[in-house]
């Protein structure tokens, strides 16, 4: 009976993997070939996607970025990266590109993620290493992320103190751990954390350093009025206090590695907190408007400030223009603040306005070329930069992509990490659905939803087969119990044993025989 449970449960696993594929495939080919969303071809050579652009001390030959992506397989501890992370981004490397690291502890108490990289001690500098010297072979450029969660610790390193800017928990992990409010001592042993970091990804190879101060990570948790209220210091309360850590940390980075290998990640349009608490926050154009200026204002050789776009969120209609109006020298009041009315053709940067902007944020390859041509940025890409790992390529040429697998994300091994092909010449181009003849798609889908219906009918069959020998195993054992029972019952009821007693009456009678004696 075990090994009919066993495959009946495994039948039923089977048959919602089919259930999921018949879903899968009356979606669209878009989403079958990881082509979500695009609407329009792509590979325009005119395009400012493919034009040079000088980023710090870098000279790309396009702009197409690989957006820092959080991939938790790094030794545990102590943090090192792993040697299929040399593969994994030689491989994504490009000829004059730019990669922004995984996110990367910038100390021990500062991290929490047992599976994630730091940049604090030799060894892990020396693994670094050998990551940036793989993508420098190829020609391209590597800037390392530095990270610190603040209260996104959620314990999975019990050594690790939770921290932040208020003792307010995590409204989205409730059952997490409370931080304790940082003291002024906490915070400038972590921008000391921030210098070390820096001079330790310098000399790991890296050609720059982006401060994590977005998505709710520790610089962020100073920035967010929901989250500081309850704070009452120089780190607190008004627009330039709560600016302060994260002002302070860039400067303390800047003087360690230079401006020009220096830049910042912020996340004006992601709230990361309760309903409630984005009534608090208000909206962002004030608190980061005023970080934009101040950053532009205290290190204008700024490599690039990347800005996670509202793209991410579809409920959000605003415009990342207002801050990129001020890295141009445009005044902000005169572009949108909307999605909708973002018509602003932005100039090149320059030696007098030398700061980019780095995009990023749900951008399909159908959308990098016509933000690029109106914005001059570089465009981020995540998902689709893990299962492609030549999207530039895939990009300049119209190309069709891989689509990705989440549940490999953060894997421990090689799948979904190191093993998706490469484009070759038989990788066709993309063409939008609406050039196309649905009919040979249609055909096409419907062909292979029968068959994953077909499949699911007869594995149905199978499981109803194997429920009735359940059943009948399981009216067995019970006859068999029955019976166990009944003889039990009788040798309950059986009388004791008299085979001595009648043994000791033939003695006696024969006795009796023997002495002539009767009764």
């Amino acid at each position: 009976m075990e090994q009919s449970t066993i495959e009946k449960t495994w039948l039923q696993a089977e048959v919602q993997q089919l259930k999921e594929k018949v879903e899968f495939l009356t979606i669209t080919e878009e989403d079958i070939n990881a082509n979500r969303n695009c609407k329009t071809v792509y590979g325009n050579p005119e395009s400012r996607l493919w034009k040079p652009l000088k980023v710090g001390d870098m000279q790309l030959e396009h702009r197409v970025a690989m957006a820092p992506l959080t991939r938790m397989r790094a030794t545990s501890p102590p943090g090192v990266p792993s040697e299929i992370a040399i593969e994994y981004y030689e491989q994504r490397a490009s000829k004059g590109g730019l990669i922004v690291s995984e996110a990367t502890f910038i100390s021990k108490e500062a991290g929490g993620h047992i599976n994630a990289p730091g940049i604090y001690t030799p060894e892990q500098i020396a693994a670094w290493k050998k990551i940036t010297d793989a993508v420098h072979a190829k020609g391209g450029f590597i800037y390392c992320q530095l990270w610190a969660l603040g209260r996104a610790n959620i314990g999975e390193d019990p050594t690790i103190k939770t921290v932040s800017s208020s003792n307010l928990p995590h409204p989205m992990r409730p059952d997490g751990p409370i931080p304790e409010q940082m003291t002024i001592e906490d915070i400038l042993r972590y921008i000391e954390s921030y210098k070390h970091a820096a001079k330790c990804a310098i000399e790991a190879g890296f050609d720059g350093c982006e401060l994590h101060g977005a998505h709710g990570y520790l610089l962020d948790q100073f920035l967010r009025l929901d989250i500081n209220r309850t704070r009452h210091d120089k780190y607190s309360g008004s627009i330039e206090n709560r600016a302060r850590f994260m002002l302070d940390a860039v400067k303390a980075v800047a003087d360690t590695i230079g401006e020009t290998k220096t830049s910042i990640r912020i996340s004006p349009f992601v709230p990361y907190s309760t309903e409630e608490m984005k009534a608090l926050n208000g909206e962002p154009w004030e608190q980061w408007g005023y970080v934009c200026e101040k950053l532009k204002e205290r290190f204008p050789k700024l490599a690039y400030v990347s800005i996670t776009d509202p793209r991410v969120d579809e409920t959000v209609l605003y415009s990342s223009d207002y801050f990129r109006a001020i890295f141009r020298g445009i005044d902000p009041q005169t572009v949108s603040k909307l999605q909708d009315g973002a018509n602003t053709q932005f100039p090149e940067p320059n030696e007098e306005h030398p700061t980019v902007v780095l995009v990023a944020g749900g951008y399909t390859a159908s959308d990098a070329e016509p933000t690029c041509d109106r914005t001059g940025d570089l465009v981020g890409f995540g998902r689709i930069f893990i299962s492609n790992p030549d999207l530039p390529h895939r990009i300049r040429h119209g190309l069709v992509m891989n689509p990705y697998d989440r549940s490999t994300f953060y894997a421990p091994d090689a799948r979904g990490y190191t093993d998706y092909p490469f484009a070759d010449e038989n990788t066709p181009k993309f063409v939008p659905i609406s050039q196309r003849d649905p009919k040979p798609i249609f055909k096409s889908l419907v062909s292979q939803v029968d068959d994953a219906r077909l499949a699911v009918s007869k594995l149905h069959k199978k499981i109803r087969e194997l429920e009735q020998e359940l059943k009948t195993e399981k009216e067995e054992k019970q006859k068999l119990e029955k019976t166990v029972e009944d003889l039990n019952k009788k040798l309950e009821q059986k009388p004791v044993d008299t085979l001595p007693a009648k043994i000791a009456d033939m003695e006696i009678k024969q006795t009796q025989e023997q002495r002539g004696c009767c009764f």
